[in-house]
């Protein structure tokens, strides 16, 4: 999961990439304000995404009509998944992309019921606060389920629901990581 949790490094690393494919590069400018974000934000991200080789500054910037910043060939690749993640989600689960451990969490989910300690053990290091409140998230947008176990003791596991599957699978095939593995969840 380290390589969706490095995606997802800086809360607008996502929006970056998908508004970089939909306008065939931007003007730090033009980015800024299509995403109501930060000058300082924006920059993180242009940065770390330049250092990941998914972006470039445009080589042949300086005339008005021309991007500063464009897609390489991977970040291409990614930037189109990028898109698909943050339309499938829609306005009012935009967040999940954004947020620090979103993405990761659902990323590692399966199809079938993970328990709290073994999305821990996925997800290290994140606190058992920030993954109980992630949890919360994914099941309060509808993307997990949380089941509960009739046994003794009661035990809750986790697992993705109808909407969550193909956007767990968007979130491995952007990271690198297609599906493997029995139970996995897949496009």
């Amino acid at each position: 999961m380290n390589s969706i949790r490095n995606l997802t490094r800086f809360r607008w690393n996502l929006p970056v990439l998908a508004e970089l494919k939909r306008s065939e590069g931007c003007k730090f400018i033009t980015l800024v304000r299509r995403l109501s974000a930060s000058d300082r934000a924006v920059r993180q991200s242009l940065d770390y995404l330049i250092g990941a080789n998914w972006v470039a500054r445009n080589p042949g910037y300086g005339h008005p009509s021309r991007p500063e910043y464009l897609l390489t060939g991977e970040g291409e690749t990614i930037g189109a998944h990028a898109v698909r993640i943050l339309d499938w989600l829609g306005p009012g689960r935009q967040g999940l992309a954004t947020d620090r451990w979103g993405a990761p969490v659902l990323g590692s989910m399966a199809k079938t019921p993970l328990r709290f300690g073994e999305l821990a053990e996925l997800n290290d290091p994140i606190s058992p606060r920030a993954l109980a409140t992630t949890l919360k998230q994914l099941v309060s947008m509808g993307l997990v389920r949380r089941i509960i176990s009739e046994g003794f003791p009661p035990a809750a596991g986790y697992l993705l629901t109808e909407d969550g599957t193909p956007i767990c699978g968007l979130l491995q095939v952007v990271s690198g990581r297609l599906a493997s593995g029995p139970g996995r969840c897949t496009i």
